[in-house]
């Protein structure tokens, strides 16, 4: 693993590296949305934690979403 089994360590630094990336301050945040799976559990717990936790530090709401559908929104009609 990349990571090495440190990703609940890392992922709030890496969400901080990210928004600065953007040149987007986390207050500037109106919401948030985080994937439900499938995936692995532990990850999946750990990135809905963080979610959570962040919209409730920020006051913004939080939405989950299935990764497949999100994948599936992504793709025009008709595509195979």
């Amino acid at each position: 693993f990349r990571h090495e089994l440190q990703l609940s360590r890392l992922l709030s630094s890496r969400i901080r590296r990210t928004l600065a990336d953007a040149g987007w301050e986390p207050r500037s945040l109106e919401g948030i949305a985080i994937s439900l799976g499938p995936g692995s559990f532990t990850g999946l717990r750990i990135g809905v934690a963080e979610a959570k936790s962040l919209a409730y530090a920020l006051e913004i709401p939080v939405i989950g979403i299935g990764t497949l559908e999100a994948l599936a929104a992504d793709q025009p009609p008709g595509a195979t």
